[in-house]
């Protein structure tokens, strides 16, 4: 997930929250505090940077010579996240999964 997180910046209309955007999804995060939003911030940064520098790292040690500029998608982590409150959600069917 880490490495399809892109633009993480802070929201203009509530001074608390932060936002990125994820496969063309914009998502929206509230927090308790001004610090505590900039901590969020500063640690998927650099959470985001360490994701994609393994991923570098990792296919080019995988892939041949001549592979080295197609990406592999292998997971290389896991986030959990819990949600405390959510709007707008698209329905989803629990078919799917």
């Amino acid at each position: 997930m880490l490495h399809d997180i892109r633009n993480v910046r802070i929201t203009e209309n509530d001074p608390l929250a932060f936002q990125f955007d994820y496969h063309g999804c914009q998502m929206i995060f509230v927090t308790h505090d001004i610090n505590e939003r900039l901590l969020w911030i500063k640690n998927i940064n650099d959470a985001v940077h360490v994701c994609r520098q393994k991923r570098l790292v990792t296919s080019m040690l995988r892939a041949p010579e001549s592979n080295l500029n197609s990406v592999v998608c292998q997971p290389i982590g896991k986030i959990f996240i819990r949600e405390i409150n959510a709007m707008n959600l698209p329905l989803i069917s629990l078919e799917k999964n």
